[in-house]
């Protein structure tokens, strides 16, 4: 122990004042553990929220929900022995002021509601009088940003269908909204009384009813919910509890945290060869204390203990700052999180978060700092008698890489940081895919490397000695070259990776590529209203297309006879808006923008039993196959249909999809209700949106930009998000390319002297210098693009099953981006280079 805390004190003794050189390699280390430790708090954070205020998120012990009616007589008296219920309806509707309106997302509430928590709003009085009828006119309150669009205030009245109600507050949050997922439209909160007058509760309507229950106590979840089964086993009631509230929630956070840690892992790799440059060009500059060292008796574990203890204190300050900035960024990010997200999240450091990023920092710093260090054991005491601007000694060669003392060391370190990304992911996959593309992307870039500085040495000398030397310089010893393209090309790599990927998924959601989407969707039409829009459609020229189809509902799903499922995947298709229920239609032929894919389609005048025709998506996730049946529940009564065929359904045409699409005559005994699709001619949308709203009031049509901006929110949240942790590994990589520049500047000076000895002038060697960089991240922004762009490719088509795109401005800008960013850094560190003075400098030598 006592001759440990000597080597400690030594190395301690003999880094002081050489901190100032290492502030690339604390930097990247700090960046990458910070992010990781951001990224894991954060996470753990939202997810104990979950966890903690389920009961509060539910807005209740249990909820039953049915959508196609209200709870009968007898089963609200079920509901009421079993403890305190509120009753919410939720639905949609159109909020319509002075011939302009917007889409509504329409609460109405009972006297009960909320029984956790409370409704947060802006307003003069108790929740219940802002809601009751004043003047004859019931209240509203609503969303500030349904205030802004139709510009109006507090005291004005809008239409809802058929019924008119004055605005008396502003809605902040309610305490279950996040338990509800995605809300489409400007939230409306009423009154249970008062949605009656609004016609927009119709038989078929589009109406979730809610009932919510604290139970008595010594009644639990399992009990109440079997004796919700076993006394209404037809109805179709869909229960759910705290857990169940936020366990999808809580599986998308989960998904983006892991994902935002693998870039954060990123992050800290590119970090790693900082430390690695850093190492090595310490190991550079002390060759002749090495050497010093070894003529004194030193052996060469002595040496390598020396200075990997250094490397360890480095690290140790670089984890200490990481894990600082981390509470930091997670202290501030947290208040901020948590109203966007509609959950309590209180500023608390997550300690376990910091210990698996400060574990990840350490690996990565020893697995990148041994290596090199190893070529302070080959250096000799010989290095005293030369010039220190002479090429490096202490090359490592294939036979000394897998020495035992050096391999296994390397390899216990990698696999502790492959058992820790296991560890913090949870998956698997993701980490061994993760693991192949990382080692598969430092291949590329060093064998590129490698390659590059090979066929340099076979071409014949350049006639002009500008070029000629900065050919030279890619290949001589000790050049910078390897590590500018191994640092700028991961940099780059995950750059164009993230960019792509957002600039893809904001692509999906332009309209522009969605060459057949319609204009307007109405919901919930009986065949009169079909008529009428139709009728009125024939009539205006600026609507290009009217096509409606028939929808039903089904509570429950069973395959072959067993249990009901839960669909855990819900495809890309209408069943955002049914939430847990099964929208289902009709149709006899086959629904444009899909391709059958296993199975045929019915014929046109078929009039047998049932067939069922299902979404490809729907076949993975139901293990279906061809002959299997699948039974629906329909207005309280069983319906059962053949799988005849699958479909594959290509979204990006802008058409409404249903998962499931039955033969014609399945159900002739059930009442239809419609939806319409209405497409308008660029240019007219607000006109005729008017005009539907002045004829139609009482009609419910979702404009699809509108629903659209949701989701574009949304997208653009989470992009914001991979992007700043993404723009934490593009910094790292500018760093690593500072310090693998600037760690050359002694050579750097040598070089400028010998060619102004020879003759050069100042802009000579500037040139030389632009073009040596310039070829140089020239063939790391190729390796880099081909890297990124596959990367993008996996992860939209393989892990989002969406279409790829590339936008080529973007690449464009970002490969001279990085041409002009590495010639521009190199300049400024290799500046003093060009400023050395041959006397002074060969005096110092």
């Amino acid at each position: 122990m006592r001759n440990l805390f000597g080597l400690i004190r030594v190395a301690l003794i003999d880094l002081r004042g050489d901190f100032r050189r290492f502030w690339v390699l604390i930097a990247c280390l700090a960046l990458g553990v910070g992010t990781i430790a951001m990224v894991g708090a954060v996470g753990a954070s939202l997810q104990s929220a979950l966890n903690r205020d389920a009961r509060l998120l539910l807005g209740g012990d249990i909820e039953a929900r049915l959508t196609y009616r209200a709870a009968t007589a007898d089963e609200a008296a079920l509901f009421d022995r079993l403890g305190t219920v509120s009753e919410v309806i939720d639905l949609l509707g159109r909020a319509q002021f002075e011939g302009e309106s917007v889409f509504a997302a329409v609460r109405a509430i009972d006297a009960k509601y909320p029984l956790l928590g409370a409704v947060e709003y802006e307003g003069d009085g108790a929740l219940a009088d802002l809601l009751a009828v004043r003047d004859g006119v019931r209240g509203v309150i609503v969303d500030a940003s349904l205030l802004e669009k139709l510009g109006i205030g507090i005291g004005d009245r809008i239409g809802i269908g058929d019924g008119t109600f004055e605005l008396r507050g502003v809605l902040r949050s309610v305490p279950d909204q996040v338990s509800q997922g995605i809300a489409i439209g400007f939230p409306v909160l009423m009154s249970s009384d008062g949605v009656g007058e609004t016609d927009i509760l119709k038989p078929g309507a589009l109406a979730r009813y809610r009932y919510k229950i604290i139970l008595h106590a010594g009644t639990g979840f399992d009990a109440a919910s079997a004796a919700i089964a076993s006394a209404f086993p037809e109805a179709g009631w869909q229960i759910s509890g705290p857990d169940h509230a936020t366990e999808e929630l809580g599986r998308y956070f989960d998904l983006f945290q892991r994902f935002l840690t693998v870039v954060g892992l990123s992050a800290l790799l590119v970090g790693g060869i900082g430390v690695g440059n850093a190492m090595s060009a310490y190991v550079t500059e002390r060759q002749r204390s090495i050497a010093t060292m070894k003529s004194l008796g030193a052996t060469r574990a002595r040496v390598l203990a020396h200075f990997l203890i250094q490397a360890m204190i480095l690290t140790g300050i670089g984890i200490v700052l990481g894990t600082g900035l981390g509470a930091v960024l997670t202290l501030v990010a947290l208040p901020v999180l948590g109203p966007a997200l509609g959950l309590p999240l209180s500023p608390t450091i997550d300690w376990p978060s910091l210990g698996s990023a400060a574990i990840f920092g350490l690996l990565i710093g020893f697995a990148f700092a041994y290596l090199p260090l190893h070529r302070a054991e080959a250096m000799r005491p010989a290095m005293l008698f030369r010039a220190v601007g002479s090429a490096p000694e202490g090359e490592l060669t294939w036979r000394d890489v897998f020495r035992p003392g050096l391999i296994l060391p390397m390899a216990i370190a990698i696999a502790g940081i492959f058992a820790m990304a296991l560890l913090v992911t949870g998956r698997p996959p993701v980490v061994i895919w993760y693991a192949i593309g990382a080692a598969a992307a430092f291949g590329v870039l060093g064998a590129a490397s490698a390659l590059l500085q090979w066929g340099l040495r076979l071409i014949p000398p350049a006639p002009n000695a500008s070029l000629r030397n900065a050919i030279k310089a890619v290949y001589r010893p000790g050049s910078p070259a390897p590590t500018i393209i191994m640092s700028l090309g991961l940099g780059m790599a995950l750059l164009i990776l993230i960019a792509t990927v957002v600039n893809d998924l904001r692509h999906q959601l332009d309209p522009g590529v969605r060459v057949d989407a319609p204009t307007f969707v109405y919901l919930d039409l009986f065949e009169d209203e079909v008529a009428e829009l139709e009728a009125f459609a024939k009539t205006e020229p600026s609507i290009e297309r009217f096509t409606s189809v028939p929808v039903l509902r089904s509570p429950t799903l069973s395959v072959n006879g067993s249990p009901p499922v839960t669909i855990q995947e819900i495809p890309r298709d209408i069943s955002l808006y049914f939430g847990d229920e099964q929208p289902l239609s009709v149709s006899t032929e086959l629904p444009g923008g899909n391709t059958i894919v296993g199975g045929a389609w019915w014929p046109a005048d078929y009039s047998g039993e049932p067939l069922v025709s299902v979404a490809a998506q729907m076949q993975e996730a139901l293990d279906l196959g061809i002959g299997d049946t699948l039974t629906f529940l329909v207005f309280g009564e069983e319906v059962t249909a053949t799988v005849s065929s699958f479909r594959e359904f290509d979204w990006q045409r802008g058409r409404i999809n249903f998962p499931f699409v039955l033969s014609p005559g399945a159900f002739d005994e059930f009442p239809l209700s419609y939806f319409a699709f209405i497409k308008v001619a660029a240019g007219a949308e607000h006109a005729v949106q008017r005009e539907l709203t002045e004829r139609y009031p009482a009609l419910i049509f979702i404009p699809v930009d509108e629903a659209l901006d949701v989701v574009r929110e949304l997208i653009e949240g989470i992009s914001n998000a991979i992007s700043f942790v993404g723009a934490i590994a593009v910094v790292s990589g500018l760093l690593v390319l500072a310090g693998a520049l600037a760690s050359g500047r002694h050579q750097r000076e040598a070089d400028s002297v010998v060619a102004k000895v020879l003759g050069a002038t100042r802009a000579d060697v500037v040139r030389s210098y632009i073009i040596e960089y310039g070829m140089v991240s020239a063939i790391a922004a190729a390796l880099a693009t081909a890297l990124g762009v596959t990367g993008a490719w996996a992860f939209a088509v393989l892990a989002l099953d969406t279409h790829f795109s590339v936008d080529p401005l973007l690449l464009g800008t970002v490969i001279a981006g990085a041409i002009l960013l590495t010639i521009a850094v190199g300049a400024a560190t290799t500046w003093s280079a060009l400023s050395a003075r041959p006397a002074k400098f060969l005096r110092d030598e």
